[in-house]
């Protein structure tokens, strides 16, 4: 484009010749927003949270490139009117350069971050039915370092799944459809172990651990008091064995535990307090217990990120649309040693997940 033909123009086509590149450019990038957006926050109010400090730090990358750029093509032209082709490929050549070591800095930047590993926790209410409501969508979505299961109600050889890349411990109770656990991890334990060690607390496939170089972890299923608390004696002895369990362990190393305790440990842990004090799951005698666990130094992750969090549970009554009322409990936890609370990164309930009368829950540690 030259001096003459510039010359005979109208300086508002001129303008606008330089000018809507940039302005569709722009309009692209903001409808790409908009759509993203819109999906993002049909997943959940967290994930919407997350994306509005993505945003930012994308406003910030642009910026510097679109300021890169307005910088080179500014000096590009200078050298083209002044017909000194040379400076104008030099000036070409150096903007390329900066270009490409602004794009490595960001990759460099994305290899470093600060890696971390996704720990999920599921109550299925019987695998084999979660399978036919999308589970397996659900798992290669979640995509976690280890996905823990409880209440799989199945037997060895009732179901395959295909799930390339991963090692599946399974513990099955005796009784047919009842109970059971199950653990799919990426990484191979060191060692895998079943049940408490106690007899009458093995006879049901409420527990699976897997130790690693640097932790325990353990999924269990805690067994229900029942109606009318026809198995809270029997509960009590559970809690006080797995407590003993636990702390045997961690005299080796730190323990991870995550899976349906059965028990929502505060009133604000369950929507309806007052009408459940008596209630299987909600009484004294379990609430202390869990009160115990945290005093013998287990933190519950998810109180440790939310302390005050309302009205966000992991389970709902399959009666009265409890769950489109929100009327649920929280008695699916992860917790942790308290020597590994400084690599805790963040506790996520999948409210939004369905396919079981329970929700996943998530733990990241670095």
């Amino acid at each position: 484009m030259d001096q003459t033909y510039m010359k005979e123009q109208p300086v508002l086509k001129l303008i606008l010749s330089m000018a809507l590149p940039m302005v569709l450019s722009m309009m692209v990038s903001s409808l790409y927003n908009i759509v993203d957006s819109f999906f993002i926050a049909r997943i959940s109010e967290d994930a919407m949270t997350a994306l509005s400090l993505v945003y930012p730090v994308q406003n910030l990358v642009n910026a510097v490139m679109i300021g890169f750029g307005i910088g080179i093509n500014a000096v590009i032209s200078f050298y083209l009117g002044a017909q000194d082709k040379e400076m104008a490929d030099r000036a070409a050549t150096q903007g390329m350069l900066l270009g490409t070591i602004h794009g490595i800095g960001f990759m460099i930047l994305g290899i470093a971050r600060e890696e971390y590993m996704k720990f999920i926790s599921w109550n299925v209410n019987g695998i084999r039915a979660c399978v036919q409501k999308g589970f397996m969508d659900v798992f290669n979505e979640l995509d976690a370092d280890i996905f823990c299961i409880q209440e799989s109600k199945m037997q060895a050889g009732q179901l395959e799944l295909d799930m390339p890349g991963y090692h599946q411990y399974w513990n099955y109770a005796e009784k047919k459809g009842y109970s059971g656990t199950g653990i799919f991890t990426k990484k191979e334990p060191v060692s895998v172990s079943y049940g408490l060690g106690i007899e009458e607390h093995d006879k049901e496939g409420r527990v699976i651990t897997l130790e690693f170089e640097e932790f325990y972890f353990i999924t269990v299923y805690t067994p229900n008091s029942q109606s009318e608390l026809a198995r809270l004696d029997y509960r009590m002895q559970w809690e006080d064995a797995f407590l003993t369990y636990l702390k045997e362990l961690e005299k080796k190393k730190p323990v991870i535990f995550c899976g349906d305790l059965n028990v929502a440990h505060k009133e604000i842990d369950l929507k309806n307090p007052k009408t459940n004090r008596k209630n299987a799951g909600f009484t004294d005698e379990e609430r202390g217990k869990f009160t115990d666990l945290l005093n013998a130094g287990f933190i519950d992750t998810f109180r440790y990120f939310y302390p005050e969090k309302e009205g966000i549970y992991s389970w709902w009554s399959y009666r009265f649309s409890a769950r489109k009322k929100n009327a649920g409990w929280r008695i699916d936890y992860f917790c942790v040693s308290e020597s590994l609370q400084p690599r805790l990164k963040d506790a996520v309930i999948h409210t939004e997940i369905m396919g079981s009368d329970h929700c996943p829950v998530e733990l990241d540690i670095e």
